[in-house]
């Protein structure tokens, strides 16, 4: 069975805690979509998980980024199972590069991290354009990078 959610819900997650098994939790394109009013429903979960104002009015995209892939490992953490995060980015992500997700390993105490870097085309249509390191990257193709915690 597949659930497409959001992970910041309550309502959701107490529903996929409930459930008997699950076997990966998976957060694809994090923070690709959303509007001023996700945005408003958002800020009191970032202030809640940890970041400041300033940190989220400096990088409100990143911010929401990070309180779902937080949001993911820890259901992924309370299950019992692996967490899936694909990303798209301008470099390759590996161990000796990475102080976010293997700090995720640390904290949420994965026993392994797995990095695969793909190369893809884009399909998002017309959706929010990838920004990285404050540069807007107009490319069709990019890396998809799958971390697997």
């Amino acid at each position: 069975m597949l659930f497409e959610c959001d992970v910041t819900s309550d309502e959701f997650v107490e529903k996929i805690l409930r459930s008997a098994h699950i076997d990966a939790v998976v957060c694809w394109n994090v923070g690709s979509y959303w509007d001023k009013e996700k945005l408003q429903d958002s800020i009191p979960k970032m202030l809640q998980y940890g970041l400041t104002i300033e940190q989220i009015r400096s990088n409100t995209e990143s911010s929401y980024g990070e309180l779902i892939i937080w949001c993911a490992c820890t259901i992924a953490k309370l299950k019992k199972c692996a967490v899936h995060i694909v990303d798209r980015g301008t470099y390759n992500i590996t161990k000796h590069n990475d102080p976010y997700y293997s700090s995720l390993k640390r904290e949420f105490d994965f026993k392994k991290i797995k990095y695969d870097n793909i190369e893809a085309t884009t399909i998002s249509k017309g959706g929010r354009q990838l920004v990285t390191n404050e540069k807007l990257i107009q490319k069709k193709c990019f890396q998809l990078f799958l971390c697997q915690l």
